[in-house]
C-alpha cells in the first residue's frame, strides 16, 4: 500500500490496492497498463452554484424542445444571472444528468408505499402499452401507464430503444423484461395488462415473459385490428370509378385545383 501518488512505482502496484486506497478514482485499461479515466466533466472544478445553473439552462431548453446550439445566441441574456455557460458542446454533457434524474423521478411515482404498512416498496398496479416500428434501425417505444393516489390517470414513456435490426420475440422479450424487470424495478404482481399490434411476434415476446408477469393480461389495440380489418375491404364499383378517375384527369392540373377546392384536400391524397 502506499499512501501518496507518485510515492510508489505503479508497475509494483496491483489493481486491488490501487481501488482500494483511491476508492472515487476512475481507472481505466488501456494499452494492458492501468490508467487515470480522465472522462470526468470538463465542469467539474466549477462552483456547485454554477453546474447547478447550467444544469438548469438545458433541462429547460429541453423541456422547451429548443436546440441546445441556440444558447450561442441567447448567452448574452443568459449571461445575466451572474453565471458563465460553456460552448454548447460542453452543455450536452449535461443531458445524461437530467435523463438519470428523470428516471430517478418516474421510479418514484411507480413505487408506493404497502396499505398495511408492513413496511418495504411496492409498485402500483400499472399497464404498457409498447410498438415496435418496421423498417431498418428498428425503434422500439414502451409507455406505462398507473393511477395516482389522487386517481389521476398518469402515462409515461419510460423507454425509446434503437436496434440496428429488427428484432425477434427473444430480443423484444429481453428488451421489455430489462426494462421492466431491472430499470424500473416492476414486481411480477404489479403488470396487470400489455396493450400491443396485432404483430404475431409481439405475441411470442409476451409468451415468453408470462412466467415473470403472470397476472399479465394480453390486450391487442383496436385500432391496429380495424385498420388490418379495412385493408381487404373490397368494393368493385367504387375501386372501378377510382381507376377511371385517375385515368381520365390524374395528370390535370385543372381537375386537381378543382378537386382541392371543393373538398379541401390536397390532390397528393387522390391522384397517385
Amino acid at each position: 500500500m502506499y499512501s501518496e501518488r507518485g510515492s510508489s512505482d505503479p508497475k509494483n502496484i496491483s489493481l486491488n490496492d490501487r481501488i482500494k486506497q483511491f476508492p472515487g478514482e476512475s481507472l481505466c485499461l488501456r494499452n494492458a497498463r492501468l490508467r487515470q479515466d480522465n472522462t470526468q466533466s470538463k465542469d467539474y472544478t466549477l462552483p456547485v452554484e454554477e453546474r447547478a445553473y447550467r444544469l438548469q439552462v438545458v433541462e429547460e431548453f429541453l423541456k422547451a424542445e429548443i436546440p441546445l446550439r441556440k444558447t450561442e445566441k441567447l448567452r448574452p441574456l443568459l449571461r445575466k444571472q451572474g453565471y458563465r455557460l460553456s460552448h454548447n458542446s460542453n452543455m450536452k454533457e449535461y443531458i445524461q444528468i437530467i435523463y438519470k434524474q428523470e428516471i430517478q423521478r418516474m421510479k418514484a411515482e411507480i413505487l408506493r408505499e404497502p396499505c398495511d404498512g408492513s413496511g418495504g416498496e411496492f409498485t402500483r398496479d400499472l399497464s404498457i402499452n409498447f410498438d415496435r416500428s418496421t423498417r431498418q434501425g428498428e425503434a422500439i417505444v414502451i409507455a406505462v401507464r398507473f393511477v395516482k393516489d389522487d386517481w389521476c390517470i398518469v402515462q409515461r414513456l419510460i423507454i425509446i430503444d434503437v436496434c440496428v435490426k429488427s428484432v425477434k420475440a427473444d430480443g423484444l422479450a429481453l428488451v421489455l423484461n430489462k426494462c421492466l424487470s431491472v430499470e424500473y424495478s416492476v414486481r411480477a404482481d404489479s403488470l396487470m395488462a400489455a396493450t400491443r399490434d396485432g404483430a404475431s411476434v409481439n405475441q411470442a415476446a409476451l409468451n415468453r415473459i408470462q412466467f415473470i408477469f403472470p397476472k399479465t393480461f394480453n390486450v391487442v389495440c383496436f385500432t391496429h385490428t380495424l385498420d388490418n380489418v379495412a385493408n381487404h375491404f373490397g368494393i368493385l364499383d367504387l375501386s372501378e370509378f377510382g381507376n377511371l378517375w385517375i385515368c381520365l384527369f390524374g395528370h390535370s392540373l385543372k381537375a386537381r385545383l378543382i378537386w382541392q377546392e371543393q373538398t379541401g384536400l390536397k390532390s397528393k391524397f387522390i391522384f397517385n
